[in-house]
């Protein structure tokens, strides 16, 4: 991995720990899982990175933000579900977009429906260990319908980014 790379990568992890924070600060900690800020650079690593780099940082960027700031909580098992959708979301989304070469939005999607996916599939066993009283599938459903605003940020914001000059110049370094 190159020194730029390395670099990038952890920018990425910073912002996906900081960007969070500043949310909780400004409107609140359901903020957060409204707006879905920690997914917005785990894509980005993805996409300018590869599946590599972005699992990496979607693995760390919610263990490092509970070490610091107790956010995501560990009850609701939250940062359990996080740690697994999150590195899907980086890998598939880099896997596609740069690997495969398919467009940004397909890429963006894709990684979506896989990491919601991984969560699900999940869920039922972090349930069961913490004896968490919510079924599994309600808490998914309820955490996509309240991050509903974020994924449509998502699909709107990151294929517009990826098209400014800014960020294409970032991907031919």
């Amino acid at each position: 991995m190159s020194t730029k790379n390395l670099t990038r990568g952890g920018l990425l992890l910073a912002l996906a720990v900081v960007l969070p924070q500043f949310l909780h600060l400004t409107g609140g900690p359901q903020l957060g899982s409204i707006v879905l800020p920690m997914h917005f650079p785990v894509y980005i690593a993805g996409f300018l990175l590869g599946p590599a780099i972005g699992g990496i940082i979607g693995f760390l960027a919610p263990l490092i933000s509970h070490m610091l700031t107790g956010m995501p909580p560990v009850s609701p098992p939250v940062l359990f579900l996080m740690i697994v959708e999150l590195p899907l979301f980086g890998i598939i989304s880099g896997y596609l977009f740069l690997k495969r070469e398919w467009n940004i939005f397909s890429s963006l999607l894709l990684a979506m429906i896989g990491g919601r996916i991984g969560m699900a599939f999940v869920a039922p066993f972090v349930f069961h260990i913490q004896d968490f009283p919510v079924a599994p599938l309600v808490y998914v459903q309820g955490a996509l319908i309240t991050g509903l605003p974020g994924i449509i940020l998502q699909l709107i914001i990151l294929p517009l980014l990826f098209k400014t000059r800014f960020m294409e110049g970032l991907r031919r370094e």
